[in-house]
């Protein structure tokens, strides 16, 4: 067993000269007990000798040259200083390997999905915030472990999201992963929060209300749509229903002979069950059925599906919106060259807008509210538990009414008789 001042210009040259048979042991004079093994083959290890518990044990801890003579130099060291403490190297490194095993094995995907179970389930728009994980997280870190994903990831993904969506999907994003990261914090999967200090970006005003005239210019364009996305454009406006509710609607949730769509408290928002009266204009967006001719009715879950991917509700809605604002466009140069694009706006201005419109008619404001289900507050939500579906019933048939004359105006004439 000889000892040496071992360096890398003398490991190239043991490692040059291999011992003709067996194996050869090479021990370094500046720290004893620590040395390189050389084999006949041409194979280098390193080793550390040392006593746990009376018992003299060899700790082979990797080859030469993937591991340098500084780097294992040094983890001898530190195994040494283990055994001075009265801790045994060998079951560290065991602790070692097996918690970078669970590192690994908690990648994002692992955390969505523990995510999706203990807190988006619990919420009515659970589906659709899985949805933009599923959409926008997992393909971009649905493999990497979790505590690899840093500040400048979640940056990247950010400003691509901007690009693409605008500020407002990139900042409703930021809030998830946010949130998301802090359910990881709470059980110790992550150290740190990589979207804790990213700013918000300033969004467009959300008090926009559409005048008559873009309300009928949106109501044209989505007849360019293809279906069943024209359909669900204008129960949008039909009925003034939040988008996540009206993608999910169901065919079970609806009652042709009583023209009533009944809202399970499971898909609202604030947990109570709703009922929206139908007019014959929302009656219509109905037919065709979701896929296909009207025979598959009974086979579809969703009023508003492709078919595409399963019997599933229809996503894409930036896309939509795109859409929307191309044929808006085209229509309005269509009779100016000049003719610019409507002045920005997002879909949920049409629910607002239509809030504003029942207003205009005359309705009354706790109908009126009522028809969004929006919750009153205080004595009345204890005590008035009345669904107002007639009046809602009427609130409605009144801002179909509007939206026909809107979007079919009847020329100005009177005819006199003689």
């Amino acid at each position: 067993m000889p000892v040496t001042r071992l360096s890398e210009r003398k490991l190239k040259a043991l490692q040059g000269k291999p011992p003709k048979a067996g194996r050869v042991d090479h021990f370094d004079d500046r720290l004893p007990a620590f040395g390189i093994r050389l084999s006949a083959t041409g194979a280098a290890s390193w080793f550390v000798f040392y006593r746990i518990d009376g018992k003299q044990v060899r700790d082979v801890f990797g080859r030469y040259p993937a591991k340098g003579l500084a780097k294992a130099r040094e983890e001898a060291r530190d195994k040494l200083a283990l055994v001075e403490r009265g801790r045994d190297p060998r079951q560290e490194d065991a602790r070692q390997r097996a918690a970078e095993a669970r590192r690994r094995a908690e990648t994002l995907a692992s955390v969505a999905e523990s995510y999706r179970e203990g807190h988006l389930s619990r919420l009515a728009s659970g589906e659709e915030l899985w949805q933009r994980i599923q959409d926008d997280l997992l393909p971009a870190w649905g493999d990497r472990p979790i505590r690899d994903i840093g500040r400048s990831d979640v940056m990247r993904l950010l400003d691509k999201l901007e690009g693409a969506k605008g500020p407002y999907a990139r900042d409703r994003r930021l809030a998830l992963v946010r949130h998301l990261f802090n359910f990881a914090l709470d059980r110790e999967l992550v150290d740190a929060n990589p979207a804790l200090r990213i700013p918000m970006l300033p969004e467009p005003d959300r008090s926009r209300v559409l005048v008559d005239a873009e309300l009928a210019e949106i109501w044209a364009a989505s007849g360019r749509l293809t279906d069943p996305f024209r359909r669900f454009t204008r129960m949008l406006i039909v009925t003034g229903q939040r988008r996540r509710e009206v993608a999910n609607m169901a065919w079970p949730e609806i009652h042709k002979d009583e023209r009533l769509w009944t809202i399970p408290a499971a898909r609202m928002k604030a947990r109570h069950l709703h009922e929206v009266p139908l007019s014959e204009l929302a009656m219509a967006q109905l037919e065709p059925a979701a896929i296909g001719g009207t025979e598959s009715i009974e086979c579809a879950t969703f009023v508003f599906s492709t078919g595409r991917r399963g019997d599933r509700p229809i996503s894409g809605f930036n896309v939509l919106k795109r859409q929307l604002d191309e044929h808006i466009l085209t229509a309005r140069k269509a009779c100016d060259t000049k003719q610019k694009t409507m002045p920005p706006w997002r879909i949920h201005d049409v629910r607002r807008t239509v809030r504003s419109g029942l207003a205009r008619l005359g309705i009354a404001p706790h109908v009126a509210e009522r028809v969004l289900a929006h919750v009153p507050g205080g004595i009345e939500a204890v005590y008035d538990l009345h669904q107002y579906r007639d009046e809602k019933r009427r609130a409605l048939e009144a801002w179909a009414q509007h939206i026909e004359r809107i979007t079919n105006p009847q020329p100005n004439v009177v005819e006199v008789r003689r």
